[in-house]
């Protein structure tokens, strides 16, 4: 990004670092703030920095789409890689091809946005060779604009677009969190510990402010292959002796399945996915046809083994998982920057043996026999396991529709139901082909001791990677409300609170436009609550009453110690726990053809209305 982009971020947004203010939401409203204690003059400073804008800047949307030709199609192809994209797309921006005084910057998806109007020259269209590839960018349509005279959450998108398109010239980018590029990393067993940021911008009732969370994350340190084998795999000091053991390459194998790795031979371009098995041949005795074996392979290509008593690693190209090659480990290094994957440490389960008594145990599963895994690791620690084996029987008493405590706020005449909603999605999932899995919880009475729960499956739109809203609220609701009717003689709550889990600051308005409207449509009053912030109240709660429900409903969860609780509302972490679930059993389905956009996830009508999901 050039000075003069950089100077308009400057010019858009400043923050005042010596102050701090926690957010209120204005878009849209919020019940005003309630005094609470006598100390009217104590202060709170959080990561929000209030921020001031340049006035009357008018921002000017354009939708834009990229395009690669392809040779055999003979035909320009939208390209699908957000790198391929951005990268192109900046390198225009920096040679001022698109205008030569314009300020322009790029959303990697389909909008550019500038500050200067060129209606009148639509559609503009670049071509360019870029890595021997004939790129293209069009730019179609002026169909919005937006100002800081009038801020709302379109001009908001389009200042944090800004904000981004800067950082990135200025720190390694990684999804929306960015790192140092000079940072000393801490070490962390075999891996390096990065920290990175994370900013948005909000609307608050103080005004704008910037939020900025630090986050840190485990990476693969930039080494060649060997060094990180040697030394932080198996935490040697000593100089590399040449070989490995058995139990020793067993260690490897199982510390590098799926990891990445770039070669010498191709000057560490094609990337690699290591499958964490080894050739069964040694260099010298696997042959490549026509090319002899290994050794006179790689010294053809110009380089010599050092270790020719090394076995290689299994890999494939990326994107090729069907073509396997045989890789020597003295020639490649970790991808740079790649993060360690979360269950990194978790080893598969052995499928147990086909037997009458795991027959047995299957066809009571398929008869719907309530279940409760164990960790018998945990079992075996003597000094844990009256606490470990108390808290499995909580488990098990809240799946039989047992009540391990009540709380007394709770204790009220009102017929009230509970509810929790959350959503999930497949990391990476570019295609849009894997589905987000949506869960909503509610309670099946008014001390939130009991509770249900609906799962669904829902594909995103044409084009975008996850859809945050959920699809099937209205059906999901509707047919939980029939499930209190029937748990409580034919009635129905009175008063229902909603709780909605993984909302962003700039999804307020659609929540509150589309989720709530799906709520009504189940039924007649609803209460909303995300993350202490109120978008309906129908049912004239006082903000301290609502704090105080709130905190009540984080100590009803049936399956921990009455003397514990919990940061969100329970029924909020079941649907949590009942989306992290159905994502787990319905991981690998891919979007069936002429499938709806959504379907609810159906269990046995045994289970259908019992608390199964955790």
């Amino acid at each position: 990004m050039d000075q003069q982009t950089n100077n308009l971020a400057a010019l858009v947004l400043t923050t005042r670092k010596e102050q701090s203010t926690a957010p209120k939401s204005v878009q849209p409203p919020r019940i005003a703030a309630q005094q609470v204690g006598d100390d009217s003059d104590d202060v709170i400073y959080t990561n929000h920095f209030p921020c001031s804008f340049a006035r009357d800047l008018t921002f000017y949307q354009y939708d834009v789409i990229v395009e690669e030709y392809h040779e055999k199609q003979k035909k320009y192809i939208y390209i699908s890689s957000r790198e391929k994209r951005r990268q192109f797309v900046c390198d225009l921006l920096l040679a001022k091809t698109i205008h030569s005084t314009a300020i322009c910057w790029y959303d990697e998806g389909s909008c550019i946005y500038s500050t200067t109007n060129f209606k009148d020259k639509l559609p503009i269209i670049h071509e360019k060779e870029e890595q021997g590839y004939q790129r293209r960018l069009t730019i179609k349509s002026l169909p919005a604009t937006s100002s800081t005279g009038d801020l709302d959450q379109s001009s908001i998108r389009i200042i944090e677009t800004l904000i981004k398109q800067v950082l990135k010239e200025q720190f390694k980018a990684i999804g929306s969190v960015f790192y140092p590029w000079d940072e000393e990393p801490a070490q962390d067993g075999p891996y390096d510990l990065l920290t990175g940021f994370k900013q948005a911008m909000c609307l608050t009732e103080s005004g704008p402010t910037l939020n900025v969370d630090i986050t840190i994350t485990r990476f693969y340190p930039h080494f060649d292959l060997l060094t990180f084998i040697w030394e932080r795999l198996l935490q040697n000091k000593s100089s590399f002796p040449g070989l490995l053991s058995d139990r020793q390459y067993n260690q490897i194998g199982n510390g590098l399945k799926d990891v990445e790795v770039t070669t010498a031979q191709s000057d560490h371009q094609n990337r690699y996915v290591l499958t964490g098995y080894f050739s069964d041949h040694l260099p010298e005795k696997t042959f490549i046809e026509g090319q002899g074996n290994l050794l006179d392979y790689y010294k053809h290509l110009g380089f010599a083994l050092r270790y020719p008593q090394l076995y290689c690693l299994k890999a494939y190209r990326l994107g090729n998982s069907q073509n396997l090659v045989d890789l020597p480990i003295e020639l490649c290094s970790l991808r740079e920057w790649q993060q360690v994957k979360e269950d990194e440490s978790t080893k598969p389960i052995p499928a147990p043996p086909v037997s009458k008594r795991y027959h047995l145990i299957l066809a009571a599963i398929r008869n719907c026999l309530i279940t409760q895994c164990a960790n018998f690791t945990k079992v075996q620690r003597m000094p844990n396991l009256r606490n470990y084996c108390g808290n499995l029987l909580k488990s098990v008493n809240a799946k039989l529709s047992g009540e391990n405590k009540q709380v007394a706020q709770l204790q009220t005449s009102i017929k009230t139901m509970f509810i929790g909603a959350d959503v999930q999605h497949i990391k990476n999932n570019y295609s849009g082909e894997l589905p987000s899995i949506a869960a909503v919880v509610a309670s099946m009475n008014s001390e939130c001791t009991l509770t249900n729960q609906r799962v669904s499956r829902q594909w995103p739109s044409k084009g975008k990677q996850s859809e945050e809203a959920i699809l099937l609220l209205k059906e999901m609701v509707e047919e939980l409300l029939i499930a209190f009717k029937d748990s409580n003689e034919g009635a129905l709550p009175e008063h229902v609170v909603f709780y909605r889990d993984g909302v962003d600051d700039g999804q307020f308005e659609r929540v509150q436009n589309d989720e709530v409207a799906s709520l009504k449509e189940a039924f007649q009053g609803t209460n909303k609550i995300g993350n202490y912030v109120v978008l309906v109240n129908e049912i004239e709660y006082s903000l301290s009453e609502l704090e105080e429900l709130t905190y009540s409903l984080c100590h009803t969860d049936q399956r921990i110690d009455s003397r514990l609780s919990e940061s969100i509302p329970s029924v909020l972490h079941l649907a949590d726990a009942a989306a992290s679930k159905g994502r787990q059993l319905f991981n690998s389905s891919t979007r069936p053809p002429n499938a709806t956009r959504a379907d609810i996830l159906r269990v046995h009508e045994d289970m259908q209305n019992t608390p199964n999901m955790f």
